[in-house]
């Protein structure tokens, strides 16, 4: 690609040890820039002036690479004089996102973690599509990307279920509906407590045996977990997201002990009214262990993050999770650095707003709580009335399947990750704006007018090394690395939404400018090159993103 051949030029020409992150960008009209700060770089290394730097470079990409360079307000501009051979190379490179330096980094993503015994509800979504979307970039980028669903399948409210299913639980009624009988059961504990406090203490006492091994408290448990995970196996599969590692807050149980005895032989710890804390000095305190000798959620994420450190040596980890536990993993991540554990790897907190429902526009038969079985059926009879509307004779179910999770993924993922979004139908399943519907059906008749043409992607390599491209239509190429690039690093998808939209727009405008079909092939390669374009980046999207490319709506 161009972009690796300036920064490969640059390199070989001041002999760097290191690869110049040249950007691509709309500055000024250039496809590329050298920044002022790559270019004082570049003089510190190669030991000679900014002046001189900025004359090789210009010099390189005119006269070496055929580019049109030049200076302007400190930055070196660069734009490229003819777009076919990076159109070409993008055509036939199937892994055209890949970056050969990124094969031996790993990225460990936490995201999903829906709670045991509960319901999958709107707010566990979110967290479950910006987090399979943000691994997806960076597999795209070549990256190694270990998905972990960190299950929260632990904790006193565990100690709670086992309470409310022995006093109150019907076996027969909970096996026809797990998961629906679970949660009302929990809800049933939480009112009943208030009026009978000593409810609390059974709890407190239920896990305290379901952490010593008990064993009639853990098959109740185990049946708990089963139960659950047949419910959010069928979910994560409506979805389309497959999470390389389920595993439990159970599963480092046993390992805090050891956390426990480290955070002690450094000193780190103290005791407060017989609990086991960390303090800080710009934090409240960390409570991790409590009097009775029960460990807490900080306590097994320490836990959790010491395991993946040694099993999976990760570059980076990122969790997913709602903003509303930021102290938390603010506390988490210092005392992991004061432990020394992270010294090579970056830890990220990709915390996320809420969820919400217009007031009135949907039933949540838990209080507040919106469940993601609600919100898929009815988004599935939404497409179907728009299907109807349009005059189909049949109903395909597989494309309203396909319309109606895009429609809920979209209009999440497009928005800003660290706001509070207000899910609407209408703006959803808008077909003419920014909507996972309107992507789709832009991918549709891009795919279809392709196929009417009888043209495939190897009759137009064969050619563009011969014709004039307009690069003005096809030239997003160009930055489509770097908005995947920004989207992983700063776990921000809505930045490839916003990419996906720009395209989808373009090509729906197109149509109504330039007659596609053609009888003159030239003519006909001509102006169905950039659809090829469009197509691939759309699909290359739409694979990051989670939508499902259709070949006709």
């Amino acid at each position: 690609m161009i972009k690796e051949q300036i920064q490969q030029k640059i390199q070989e020409i001041f002999g760097l040890d290191f690869v110049p992150e040249i950007c691509s960008t709309n500055f000024e009209g250039a496809d590329f820039a050298v920044s002022p700060k790559l270019i004082f770089e570049i003089v510190k290394k190669a030991g000679t002036s900014a002046e001189k730097v900025k004359e090789k470079i210009i010099e390189s990409a005119t006269q070496d690479l055929g580019c049109v360079a030049s200076v302007k307000n400190g930055f070196v501009n660069i734009s490229i004089r003819d777009i076919s051979q990076e159109v070409r190379i993008f055509l036939e490179t199937d892994n055209y996102l890949e970056k050969k330096q990124n094969h031996d980094k790993t990225i460990v993503i936490d995201y999903s973690a829906p709670n045991i015994a509960k319901r999958f509800s709107i707010g566990n979504l979110r967290s479950t599509i910006i987090g399979a979307a943000v691994a997806n970039s960076y597999k795209a980028l070549g990256y190694k990307v270990e998905g972990i669903n960190h299950l929260g399948d632990w904790g006193t409210q565990f100690g709670k279920l086992v309470v409310a299913i022995e006093k109150w639980g019907d076996k027969k009624e909970i096996e026809k509906n797990p998961l629906e009988q679970l949660s009302n059961l929990y809800i049933r504990f939480h009112r009943e407590a208030q009026s009978n406090p000593a409810l609390v203490d059974e709890a407190r006492l239920a896990f305290k045996k379901l952490e010593s091994g008990d064993e009639r408290t853990r098959v109740i448990w185990r049946k708990c977990i089963n139960w659950s995970m047949k419910e959010f196996d069928h979910y994560y599969d409506e979805l389309g997201i497959h999470i390389e590692n389920i595993i439990g807050e159970s599963f480092y149980d046993d390992k805090t002990v050891q956390v426990i005895r480290e955070l002690d032989q450094k000193g780190l710890l103290k005791e407060s009214e017989g609990a086991k804390i960390v303090e800080f000095d710009h934090l409240p305190p960390a409570v991790i262990q409590k009097k009775d000798e029960a460990t807490l959620y900080i306590t097994r994420d320490l836990a959790s993050i010491k395991y993946r450190i040694e099993k999976f040596k990760p570059t980076k980890m990122i969790y997913h999770v709602g903003l509303e536990q930021q102290l938390h993993f603010t506390q988490l991540f210092e005392i992991v650095r004061m432990l020394g554990w992270a010294k090579n790897v970056e830890l990220v907190y990709a915390g996320h707003g809420l969820v919400k429902l217009p007031s009135g526009k949907m039933s949540a038969r838990e209080g507040n709580v919106v469940l993601l079985e609600e919100l898929i059926r009815e988004a599935k009879e939404r497409v179907r009335d728009i299907f109807k509307g349009g005059g189909a004779d049949k109903i395909d179910e597989d494309k309203v399947k396909a319309v109606a999770i895009g429609a809920i993924k979209y209009t999440d993922l497009k928005q800003n990750r660290k706001t509070n979004i207000v899910f609407d139908w209408a703006n959803a399943l808008d077909l003419n704006g920014n909507s996972g519907p309107y992507l789709q059906y832009a991918y549709a008749r891009i795919s279809s007018v392709i196929s009417k043409s009888g043209l495939k992607i190897g009759d137009l390599i064969a050619e563009s090394n011969e014709m004039k491209i307009d690069k003005d239509q096809v030239k997003d190429l160009i930055f489509f690395q770097d908005v995947v690039n920004e989207m992983a690093e700063n776990e921000m998808p809505n930045l490839i939404c916003n990419f996906a939209y720009k395209i989808a727009s373009k090509a729906n405008s197109y149509y109504e400018r330039v007659r596609v079909l053609n009888e003159d092939k030239d003519e006909l390669i001509k102006n169905i090159m950039p659809l090829f374009v469009w197509e691939k980046l759309l699909r290359l999207s739409f694979e990051i993103i989670g939508l499902e490319p259709l070949k006709e709506v």
